[in-house]
């Protein structure tokens, strides 16, 4: 289902009675969303009404799956009304005795190859996950000391499948902050920041391009927004700067992790927000990283190595998956795929994916770098980069461009502007325009699609 006021209760009720939730990405394909379910062992499925076409054509592939609930008061369609489920319910609470290292969530991460991981996350994982969060926010410097304290209250966009979206759940039930509930419109959403006096928004930075270049944005009333937070994306300091220009109260913060940490394990807080440009902040105050080489030897400052990590929202593994389990804590450190580097004051800078990466004639090129510089063209909206085959380097470096509306460019134009940047090596040897990236609900680019279209 969207999101939705009864994706909290069902996340709550089912951790208060030791059950376990898997939250499916709506964007599946019916194989995935069946791979998932019968991988998860699932007992009880939840579904809104519009996805009810796509079970009834794979039911009969999921033999484990007792009661089907539908959204809504009612019992229709051969399956039980939400509201009538809850009914048959008791107002008793459950006498059940949870552990902290219980299996709360099994959030399934996208595989670039084979089937998608179920991470196994924990009671204690959500609940000081989320609580760090929070406990962040209070060092994190308002734009401006002379703002007036207004009630917090949150616009919850990011999808309640996605552990960012969860976890942003849990800490607003914790600490009591109202969510309004929404799918993404710059409309709408600037509707509800003017109409709720609204104070947090989270948002990809396509999205917030989408929100600032509206026409009817200066129609609206944003003077309530106290924090601007961003992630999943390139953010340069040019964005953040029109982010601060068009939301004058309003505080930078950046979040960065992955579903096996919990969502967010660095963060970028404000006050370093433009003089660290291009970094994704530091570690939280609880959770310990390192910067290793493929031998689990530490790299120097500046040096581009995988960042690892340990702390109290590090999931407890992949469920039936005791391989890739084992690799992914191999050294006793959870392996993250991220190659970053570190400066001396402990800022974490993301240079790749360790999939990701470009290997040329013997030599690394990191696509943040390159797309880093495809941005700063004045005709470039988006851009991301792939390795392509090479028959003398083994690869070389493919650009994806969408041109910001109105502006054409070409590739050799594209290619002649990156000569000023980047080393012979790390230009783009090959550009192709298309009218979007490919995304996930998430808002990160989805590379696996865009090495499909150049196959």
């Amino acid at each position: 289902m969207p999101n939705s006021y009864e994706m909290p209760e069902i996340f709550f009720a089912a951790a208060r009675i030791g059950a376990v939730s898997v939250p499916v990405n709506i964007r599946l394909s019916p194989r995935e969303i069946t791979y998932i379910l019968n991988n998860a062992e699932v007992k009880i499925l939840f579904l809104g009404s519009s996805f009810f076409e796509v079970i009834d054509r794979i039911k009969t592939e999921l033999p484990l799956i007792r009661d089907y609930v539908l959204t809504g008061r009612h019992s229709e369609k051969g399956l039980t009304g939400y509201e009538d489920f809850l009914a048959e319910g008791s107002i008793l609470p459950p006498e059940i005795r949870l552990d902290d290292e219980d299996t709360v969530f099994i959030i399934y991460t996208a595989g670039t190859t084979g089937k998608p991981k179920g991470a196994e996350l924990t009671h204690k994982n959500m609940v000081l996950n989320a609580l760090t969060i929070h406990l962040e926010s209070f060092s994190a410097l308002p734009r401006r000391a002379d703002l007036p304290v207004l009630p917090s209250k949150i616009i919850s966009i990011t999808p309640f499948f996605h552990i960012a979206g969860i976890v942003s759940v849990v800490k607003n039930i914790l600490t009591s902050t109202p969510m309004i509930i929404i799918d993404f419109d710059p409309v709408v959403l600037l509707g509800a920041i003017e109409q709720e006096k609204a104070t947090y928004l989270f948002l990809v930075p396509a999205m917030w391009q989408m929100v600032m270049n509206h026409p009817d944005f200066k129609n609206y009333d944003v003077s309530s927004l106290r924090t601007a937070a961003y992630g999943a994306d390139i953010t340069p300091n040019a964005l953040k700067e029109r982010i601060l220009e068009h939301f004058p109260n309003a505080a930078l913060y950046e979040a960065f992790g992955q579903t096996e940490m919990t969502a967010t394990a660095v963060c970028m807080k404000h006050q370093d927000a433009l003089r660290k440009e291009g970094s994704v902040g530091q570690p939280f105050f609880n959770v310990e990283v390192r910067v290793v080489d493929d031998q689990m030897k530490d790299v120097g400052v500046h040096e581009v190595g995988e960042i690892v990590y340990r702390g109290p929202g590090l999931f407890k593994g992949y469920y039936k998956n005791p391989e890739e389990t084992r690799k992914a804590f191999e050294g006793g450190w959870f392996h993250s795929g991220d190659l970053v580097r570190r400066d001396e004051e402990g800022f974490i800078y993301v240079v790749d994916r360790k999939k990701d990466m470009i290997v040329s004639g013997g030599e690394n090129i990191y696509s943040a770098e390159v797309e880093a510089v495809l941005l700063i063209h004045p005709k470039i909206k988006e851009a991301a980069v792939i390795g392509i085959p090479d028959p003398k380097w083994g690869e070389t470096v493919k650009a994806f461009v969408v041109c910001t509306s109105g502006q054409e460019a070409t590739a050799e134009e594209i290619i002649t502007f990156c000569m000023d940047h980047l080393a012979r090596f790390k230009r783009p040897k090959v550009v192709e325009f298309i009218a979007s990236l490919p995304r996930s609900a998430t808002g990160k680019v989805l590379k696996r699609e865009l090495r499909s279209i150049n196959n």
